[in-house]
């Protein structure tokens, strides 16, 4: 792999964005028992407040993995075969007329949410907020920012230093997946 990272902005009927919304709809639709914290969380968050949650997806069927896998080899993003060791994570935030800042720092996903080298598909589900965009620092220290709209998706190698900028006036929910690299 050459490129550290790519950008696309992917058709509504693309596999990647009608599988990245049944996540997000299976979580919401299928843990509606008045006992089920992630349920609850969710519901507690459309109240009319600023939150910025993050909610593990731990249970993605292998063919649902083979998708987003598939579409990280053939833009050049290299993973191991194992399927075992990937982290999957809805981000929901929301904010007000106040700005509310990303719960990430400048950060890289190398040994983050599992300990071992990945790379990383962000997919853009919802965007009507001002900012929360994504930066991205560059080997000679400049960054540079990418626009996060709804339907865009993000490739990042695991090494890449990067960040969510904060959120105002809006929502920005996403989906991220991580797989073991090779390298």
């Amino acid at each position: 792999m050459t490129e550290k990272y790519k950008v696309f902005d992917l058709n509504s009927d693309h596999e990647i964005i009608i599988e990245t919304n049944k996540i997000l709809n299976k979580v919401i639709n299928n843990n509606k028992s008045p006992k089920n914290t992630i349920f609850n969380k969710i519901c507690s968050l459309f109240r009319n407040k600023n939150y910025w949650e993050i909610i593990d997806i731990p249970d993605i069927d292998n063919d649902i993995k083979t998708i987003f896998r598939n579409f990280l080899i053939k833009n050049g993003f290299e993973l191991k075969e194992d399927y075992s060791k990937y982290l999957s994570e809805i981000h929901l935030s929301k904010a007000n007329e106040k700005p509310l800042e990303s719960k990430f720092c400048w950060h890289c996903d190398d040994y983050g949410g599992i300990d071992c080298k990945v790379n990383t598909l962000i997919v853009y589900l919802e965007k009507t907020a001002n900012g929360g965009n994504l930066e991205i620092k560059q080997d000679n220290s400049t960054n540079i920012t990418i626009e996060t709209i709804k339907n865009r998706c993000i490739l990042l190698s695991g090494d890449i230093e990067h960040r969510p900028l904060a959120i105002k006036d809006g929502i920005r929910h996403s989906f991220v997946i991580q797989f073991e690299r090779n390298n």
